[in-house]
């Protein structure tokens, strides 16, 4: 975090939760546990409807392999009855702290009644806000990544779609003031569980997304203590196959969900659940042990906070450096997915005995398998990346560098918090080649350490990989992938020709005013004008975060009446609003994101995906009007080039800091001004209609602010 933050956050002790006492040891050379899939409940006929249940740890339940009541889990269970509030003794559930799979399939819904048995949080502090009622813990539900509805309830259909602007307290705490106005600083409350159901559309990509509370102001405080699992749809076989071919479909053996958490636990035996990422070093000095999954606690001199005898366990599926074996003779795919709450790391695959980074090949980013262009350079595949995949040729029999088959491969892949990476894992030579494992050959799956600009998150060895010594099955050294990134904009697709179930009747009286469509979004983007969004510091701060915002028109120019200055989020203002297309078709826009920070942010927004057209817009002339305009003519000129655009589809995105910004609008583009941020510029399909969010995936910072919203209706 950058130094401005560090102050406020030593006036605001920081949130915990409070359980017994213990030793966070991972004994050394204790045997390594085999690592073990998450539990899973899979649809049926269509259909999971599961009662999830968002508590504390009991003192006889197991997190971490350590018997205490140190975080907060979802218990999940089939749902017993319509108005149950617990998973009855006896009942197949999951209490796993890890993280629980729900598996379904395109056109399934996904029924789910949340309940609020959290405890109060003692301290709930954040830099936007402080309010007595988040003290009180309240929780809601976001399935990220997931492109569906963001519905209110309506009268014939009275549940929740995937919409943050509903949250449920647990009346055992108290009653919220809130109640006395009918409004939450986030939206609508109850103080009963929330029904939501969610249709997954029938042409939904397959892949892997995830869930977890979305409550402005203890985002942070939620996911750090636990709450949150993974969401798969469909199946790899779906997309990957075993051969360049295609004749033999992945097996679902052969997939592995590794769900990346970490926790922050004091020698009091609390776990802090607002991250500091000077917990420890970042690297380890000559004196420390091996970081095998976890890091030790440190005295933090410049803002007083004394970790010493703690420990920052970083797991993997809730199990501290695990081991992988790897028997398939084609390998594993394993579907990575950061679920921290600030926390990024810089994922490598070590191998021990060549001593040098091994080569993988990437399948799927954040939840949609890619599809790289034949003939696509390392260069071209960076670009669509977006800074997430430190790209490489990908090995040939002959031994060259060219690109004959459409694959790509990697060295390593940076994982901002929410982010999710799927890659195929065998044993290969210095080259990249398949071949036969040698005799005890292990890789070690590490983070390097991630430097935001304010951040740097350490350096942990997170699991290990061993191999049985068998030759490989493989017909090349890369995999076959029909990636669903590219037909996502097709006539079939999603961004195509999906056309969003149109409102339900009139919408239940007790919703906000915010519910009912301004006057504007019947407005649609005029063409060839973008959207320009901002990252930085509010007016009159020197610790906030929020988010800008302007209109450009097709000269690249600022569209007078439409700018917003940095400010932080007001549930009660919506920034963006636009119609679907005729006959409600999808709207594709085109954003340009500008980080005017001092340190790196990660780009995310709700209920859809977005394509990279450039992420290197030049930006070598001061003036605001040239800038712009040449800012603008290189990025339609770009947008055009042969490269894979259509290759990745992202739902967050790294946006790297310049250190010669200072957190404001002016310094970008006023007179003189010396920031020399780079635009990043991307193109988002538009098909679910409601009110949603844009934001930072830090959640310190979304928790601060940095958040706007957004609303899609129909067309008349």
């Amino acid at each position: 975090m950058a130094q401005f933050k560090r102050s406020i956050f030593a006036a605001l002790a920081c949130a915990a939760v409070h359980g017994s006492s213990f030793t966070a040891a991972v004994a050394a050379g204790n045997p390594q546990a085999i690592l073990q899939d998450p539990p899973v409940f899979q649809s049926q006929f269509g259909i999971l409807d599961i009662l999830m249940v968002a508590r504390p740890v009991a003192a006889t339940e197991a997190i971490l392999n350590l018997a205490k009541p140190v975080g907060w889990i979802y218990e999940i269970c089939r749902r017993p009855s319509h108005a149950a509030q617990s998973c009855p003794a006896g009942s197949v559930k999951s209490t796993a702290y890890g993280g629980t799979r729900l598996a379904m399939m395109p056109g399934d819904k996904l029924r789910v009644r949340l309940v609020n048995n959290l405890p109060p949080i003692p301290e709930a502090k954040h830099a936007q806000d402080v309010s007595a009622d988040l003290a009180l813990n309240p929780t809601n539900l976001h399935t990220h990544g997931l492109i569906v509805e963001a519905r209110y309830p309506t009268v014939p259909r009275p549940s929740w779609g995937d919409n943050v602007f509903i949250v449920s307290f647990n009346a055992q705490n108290g009653m919220p003031q809130a109640l006395m106005t009918d409004m939450h600083k986030h939206g609508m409350i109850t103080m009963d569980p929330i029904e939501y159901e969610i249709d997954i559309p029938a042409n939904h990509p397959s892949g892997q997304f995830w869930f977890h509370p979305h409550v402005h102001g203890i985002a942070l405080n939620q996911v750090s203590a636990g709450l949150s699992g993974i969401i798969s749809i469909g199946n790899a076989a779906d997309y990957a196959c075993e051969d360049d071919a295609c004749r033999r479909p992945w097996a679902a053996k052969n997939v592995r969900h590794l769900i990346l958490k970490d926790a922050q636990i004091e020698a009091s035996g609390s776990l802090s659940t607002q991250q500091d990422p000077k917990f420890c070093a970042e690297f380890a000095d000559a004196s420390e042990a091996a970081r095998e999954g976890h890091c030790a606690g440190q005295l933090v001199a410049d803002d007083g906070g004394d970790h010493t005898g703690g420990k920052w366990i970083f797991s993997v599926s809730g199990q501290v450096y695990p081991n992988i074996p790897i028997t398939s003779p084609v390998g594993e795919l394993w579907r990575l997915t950061n679920a921290s709450g600030c926390a990024s790391y810089d994922l490598h695959v070590w191998d021990d005995i060549l001593k040098q980074d091994a080569i993988f090949q990437v399948v799927s980013v954040d939840g949609v398998s890619v599809t790289p262009t034949v003939g696509a350079d390392v260069n071209q595949q960076g670009v669509a990346g977006a800074t997430k995949i430190r790209a490489v040729a990908c090995p040939t029999t002959s031994g060259t560098t060219t690109i004959n088959a459409p694959a790509m491969c990697a060295t390593s892949v940076r994982m901002m918090p929410s982010s999710r990476v799927e890659i195929h894992v065998m044993y290969r030579d210095a080259n990249g080649r398949a071949v036969t494992a040698p005799a005890n050959a292990k890789y070690i799956l590490r983070t390097v350490g991630f430097d935001t600009g304010g951040d740097q998150w350490p350096a942990v060895d997170l699991a290990s990989a061993t191999f049985q010594a068998a030759p490989p099955t493989l017909a090349g050294h890369t995999i076959g992938v029909r990636g669903q990134a590219a037909g996502v904009h097709l006539g079939a697709g999603q961004f195509g020709s999906h056309l969003p179930t149109p409102p339900m009747m009139a919408a239940m009286p007790s919703l906000p005013a915010s519910a009912t469509p301004s006057p504007k979004c019947k407005v649609a983007l005029a063409a060839g004008h973008r959207r320009r969004i901002y990252y930085g510091v509010p007016a009159g701060t020197e610790d906030g975060f929020g988010l800008g915002y302007e209109e450009i028109d097709h000269n690249g120019l600022p569209v007078p009446g439409t700018f917003v200055d940095v400010t932080a989020f007001s549930p009660d203002t919506t920034i963006v609003c636009l119609p679907l297309a005729a006959g409600n078709k999808p709207v594709k826009e085109v954003w340009e994101l500008v980080n005017v920070a001092n340190e790196d942010h990660n780009f995310h927004i709700h209920q859809t995906k977005f394509r990279v057209l450039t992420g290197h817009v030049a930006q070598t002339l001061p003036h605001t009007a040239s800038r712009a305009v040449a800012a603008a003519t290189q990025a339609r000129s770009e947008s055009l080039l042969p490269f894979p655009s259509t290759a990745i589809l992202h739902d967050n995105m790294p946006l790297p800091a310049d250190p010669s910004c200072d957190g404001t609008i002016a310094s970008w583009r006023g007179a003189g001004a010396t920031c020399l941020a780079k635009p990043v510029v991307v193109e988002i399909g538009f098909t679910q209609l409601g009110d949603f969010v844009y934001h930072c995936h830090i959640l310190e910072h979304e928790d601060g602010g940095m958040m706007a919203k957004i609303s899609v209706i129909a067309r008349p």
